[in-house]
């Protein structure tokens, strides 16, 4: 992964974690966008092991 994948996953976590803190979102629409977040999140930590 290069940096400016990193950064591109970082911009798609903030946007993901704002798309999700809105409260009249469905829960079925939540529960997909957490688990799309989720896997953001993990990929990030993954580069962030190997740097």
């Amino acid at each position: 992964m290069t940096d400016r994948e990193y950064e591109q996953l970082l911009t798609r976590a903030v946007k993901g974690a704002e798309y999700l803190d809105n409260p009249l979102i469905k829960s079925d629409d939540w529960k997909r966008g957490m688990k799309l977040y989720d896997a953001i999140c993990e990929e990030i930590l993954q580069y962030k092991e190997l740097t």
